[in-house]
């Protein structure tokens, strides 16, 4: 029998029937296709083309690529006995092959036609040719690309394009790479990346890993949309929609703790406080102040670089919303981002119908993400922080992690660890982005800051910036040891969230004065509590040296280091600072910041009120290595208006 099916008729015939097969499955499947405008760059191009996809995708293959917009393909096909069968249908299907292998030959009489297949590869695409190539074939790992594609790549001069295919439901095949075998009148799909080159000089290793999380992301991106949801984002969505009708009195009760803005809880509803502007709209969103913050680099660079794009930005929070409202600039409308339900994400959405939607490190609800991405909606996740733990808590449900990830068209992550992680849930890699290395010293009231020196006279100033509940008090205990010596020295509090000020100026054992009251800092006055938005900047120009908050207690990750270094402020932190930990660690590398426990936070405000050139020393390293950090914001502002093109 295995005889019968060797023969050169019969193999024939079953090409036939595989490619009849394939061709009903396509006419009765309904088809969904995301990146298409990639493929549409290349196809009028008109030059030769590496079309990648993985080897278990190759039933899918021929229809991935429209023959009569696209240059003649071919596609490479081993030299087996199997491979001949492939080559058959494949053919019919108007992909004539390219026989041979890279996989080495194992003696010289078992050669696979490498050298052959690769001279005619180049030959072809040489001549213009598109060339369907498997980087993972003939014999796998599965999704494990080789060097063979990019030096291919770097070879022939010619563009690569990476093709996600899938198809649900489908049968996967018992063999090495899972073969996926559609099934008629089911659901398919297919996703195009950013097209790539690969200059000869390119290292051939970190294109072959840079290019296999670009495959991996675009095959799970096509995964997701031919699957639909999986059961677990199914499942939240159901939830969401049951507590719907309850988020007008959850939120009332928040407004209650001062945790929402009454006037503007229709806009947590989806229900904006302003029209649409005419054009296309740039959506960018941002959790609360730090990350808000990161995006007024971006939003100048957009308004200069693109002014024809109207700009909306969303954030969750109270003091980013106040924040925002004095650091915006004109034109750039404000909104509370919409609580995650089907009808409040709805209403956005129906009300600014954005173009584009960008979202800043790690805030993803998966209504929103999933709702915008079904709209039509560009999606970006730039300056992505992306933590162990998150991700440990994203593979709880690997699926819906693939399906809200995948959304994005563009994917910009902080570091190579970040990278690295959301790669492993299904995320593309496009590159680096950290938003919060960009940055101009923070600003100040000239006018205020002549009149808090007057207040001041020659009286040392020890700032405590950013401090959340539990830090406060470790802070004022450290002070109580340090506020009779003869300098007379003033502690000023600027808690992380201003509506904290009474409750910090209410801790006893200390004369307190209060900023928001209109109270100035006295000489009677020990500390000083700067409970006000936007002032930062004010405190660190006086300071002789600051504790930075959110770092004593666990949970919060720490916050900007670079702010007061950029003012040759000299900085200490507590040692809770993941969010922030690689600034961190170049920083005390370099001898400039100091990371401290309670007790080394009394010799570090003892040695700033001694006015130590160590100090002095180690402020002016920060403040180089601040002014090295910066990076440019504009070529991401360009990349995110050609998602629009």
């Amino acid at each position: 029998m295995k005889g019968l099916f060797r023969r050169d008729q019969v193999q024939s015939a079953l090409a036939s029937i595989l490619a009849a097969y394939l061709r009903f499955c396509y006419a009765t499947m309904t088809w969904r296709r995301a990146g298409l405008h990639h493929a549409e760059a290349v196809w009028a191009n008109r030059q030769g083309v590496i079309v990648c996809f993985w080897h278990s995708r190759i039933s899918l293959s021929p229809f991935s690529w429209p023959l009569e917009k696209a240059q003649p393909g071919r596609a490479l096909i081993s030299l087996s006995r199997d491979g001949a069968f492939v080559a058959g249908a494949m053919a019919e299907l108007g992909f004539p092959a390219v026989r041979g292998s890279t996989a080495k030959a194992e003696a010289p009489d078992k050669a696979k036609g490498g050298t052959g297949a690769f001279l005619g590869m180049l030959k072809w695409l040489k001549a213009d040719g598109a060339m369907a190539v498997t980087p993972d074939g003939p014999r796998g790992p599965a999704e494990v690309m080789t060097e063979g594609t990019p030096s291919l790549a770097k070879a022939s001069a010619a563009q690569i394009i990476f093709v996600g295919m899938a198809a649900h439901p489908c049968i996967r095949l018992r063999s090495w790479d899972r073969q996926v075998i559609p099934l008629p009148f089911g659901r398919g799909a297919i996703a195009y990346a950013e097209p790539q080159f690969a200059a000869r000089q390119a290292d051939a290793k970190a294109l072959t890993v840079e290019w296999q999380g670009r495959l991996r992301a675009v095959t799970a991106r096509a995964e997701a949309m031919a699957t639909g949801d999986p059961f677990s984002l199914k499942l939240y969505r159901l939830g969401t929609r049951i507590i719907q009708p309850f988020a007008p009195a959850l939120l009332r009760a928040r407004a209650r703790k001062a945790k929402e803005m009454p006037g503007r809880i229709g806009e947590r509803m989806g229900i904006a406080s302003h029209a649409r502007p005419e054009g296309k709209l740039a959506w960018l969103h941002a959790a609360s102040v730090g990350e808000s913050l990161s995006l007024l680099p971006l939003i100048d660079a957009l308004r200069t670089g693109h002014p024809e794009l109207s700009l909306l930005v969303t954030s969750g929070t109270v003091t980013s919303a106040e924040l925002l409202a004095l650091r915006l600039p004109r034109g750039v409308i404000h909104q509370f981002v919409p609580v995650d339900t089907p009808g409040a994400v709805g209403r956005f959405l129906d009300h600014w119908r954005p173009d584009l939607g960008v979202f800043v490190e790690s805030e993803l609800w998966p209504n929103l993400v999933g709702e915008a991405r079904d709209r039509g909606v560009k999606l970006a996740l730039i300056s992505a922080r992306f933590s162990q733990k998150s991700l440990k808590g994203w593979e709880r449900s690997p699926a819906a992690a693939r399906a809200t990830l995948s959304a994005f068209d563009l994917v910009l992550a902080q570091d190579d660890d970040a990278a690295r992680r959301l790669a492993r849930l299904g995320a593309r890699d496009d590159g680096r982005l950290n938003l919060k290395l960009v940055g101009e010293p923070l600003p100040v009231n000239e006018d205020a800051l002549a009149a808090l020196r007057a207040a001041l006279g020659d009286r040392p100033v020890l700032l405590a910036a950013s401090t959340h509940p539990g830090e406060d008090e470790q802070v004022l205990e450290v002070f109580s040891y340090l506020k009779d010596r003869p300098e007379r020295p003033l502690l000023v509090i600027v808690p992380r969230h201003p509506n904290r000020g009474q409750e910090v100026a209410a801790i006893e054992g200390f004369r307190m004065a209060l900023r928001s009251a209109g109270e100035t800092p006295r000489t009677n006055v020990d500390v000083y509590v700067a409970d006000t938005l936007g002032e930062l900047g004010l405190w660190f120009r006086v300071a002789r040296a600051a504790f930075i908050g959110g770092s004593l207690v666990d949970g919060i990750g720490g916050h900007n280091p670079l702010e007061a270094g950029r003012l040759d402020c000299p900085t200490a932190s507590g040692r809770h600072v993941a969010n922030w930990q690689g600034v961190y660690d170049d920083l005390a590398a370099a001898g400039a910041v100091r990371m401290v426990g309670v007790p080394g936070l009394a010799g570090f405000f003892a040695e700033a009120l001694e006015g130590s050139e160590a100090l002095a020393a180690e402020a002016h390293r920060a403040r180089a290595m601040a002014d090295r950090a910066v990076q440019s914001v504009a070529p991401t502002a360009d990349r995110l208006a050609e998602l629009l093109a």
